[in-house]
């Protein structure tokens, strides 16, 4: 019997391609091209389609000063994308969950074996106006849920702030909600330094490369670090905080970064994070990126620290000790 062909035309399927999706997965999920767009389906946690829908237009509008990729139904509400083999998993409260940006994204981790949601945006998962979940992740129980956040690389610092504004919002949120604890998984830079999201990783670079990336993962901090007109924002930990939120993110991909506090003798090592790893005789070889005075107390200096990996840590990621904390 011949295979009935895909509802989609040669472009749209090219573009779901790319993304590493299969048939399968395509049918299952109801993507077809109508009116010259890519469609995406929604479904409830019921698993039904609810008459909700994005799309990808082949010749997408100018908005603001930019092409809108995707759009949906003015005036509509911010929604999740749950994709078919998430539904499930996602009712039961049986499995880690995923975050990511996107649908062929949530597709493709949810191909990949992930209980996965998708977002619009970075900043989808809260009702406007406020940080309290939208109604579509209002309805799942978070209570003793282990999340991850995959969120794409950005090349441009001021997207990158941006992006960790958000995570670190919705971070606080869901543990507000009960969930047991939130990891931000990295993507790395694309080719050139570019941006990169995680279909574009798993085609590149395969699922057992993606699974050391969620073996890295850090927990989601909640807390903005400390303005330095304040004086607990003046400690040493607190300059580091800073120092990483605002450069953390130059280095990826085989560097673990963090911040080196050091006097001529002696020196910490915090990550990004914001946990200890290494306190004591200046013996360690290491590469500073670059230095900064921030921080004059005890007449300390400090730096973004890159170690090759791995790094020279007893713990890190999810298997860190808890009882690290931050030098005071």
């Amino acid at each position: 019997m011949p295979k009935l062909r895909l509802p989609l035309d040669d472009a749209d399927l090219a573009n779901l391609r790319e993304s590493g999706l299969t048939d399968a997965t395509i049918r299952a999920n109801k993507l077809h091209t109508e009116n010259d767009a890519l469609v995406f389906p929604c479904r409830d946690l019921d698993g039904n389609v609810n008459g909700f829908f994005r799309w990808r237009p082949h010749d997408p509008p100018i908005i603001g000063d930019k092409p809108a990729k995707y759009l949906q139904p003015k005036g509509s509400p911010v929604k999740a994308y749950f994709p078919a083999a998430s539904v499930c998993k996602l009712r039961d409260g049986s499995s880690a969950v995923m975050f990511t940006e996107g649908e062929k994204k949530a597709l493709r981790l949810s191909q990949e074996g992930y209980t996965t949601i998708g977002l619009g945006g970075v900043y989808s998962w809260k009702k406007k106006g406020t940080d309290d979940l939208i109604d579509d992740l209002a309805a799942i129980d978070w209570k003793g849920c282990e999340v991850s956040v995959v969120f794409d690389y950005d090349e441009k610092p001021d997207t990158r702030r941006q992006v960790d504004d958000a995570r670190r919002r919705f971070a606080k949120a869901l543990r507000g909600v009960g969930a047991k604890d939130v990891f931000d998984v990295k993507i790395p830079p694309g080719p050139n330094g570019g941006k990169q999201g995680v279909d574009d990783f798993l085609v590149a670079h395969g699922a057992e490369a993606f699974l050391v990336l969620v073996a890295k993962a850090e927990p989601v901090p909640t807390q903005e670090p400390t303005s330095v007109a304040k004086p607990e924002g003046r400690t040493d930990s607190a300059n580091a905080a800073r120092l990483i939120h605002q450069f953390g993110e130059l280095n990826r991909g085989g560097w673990h970064t963090g911040v080196l506090l050091f006097t001529y003798t002696n020196f910490t090592f915090i990550d990004g994070a914001h946990q200890t790893h290494r306190k004591g005789p200046w013996k360690t070889r290491a590469t500073v990126e670059g230095t900064d005075t921030l921080s004059s107390v005890n007449h300390l200096k400090i730096g973004i620290l890159c170690y090759p990996s791995p790094c020279p840590t007893p713990q890190t990621g999810r298997n860190r000790p808890t009882n690290d904390r931050p030098v005071r």
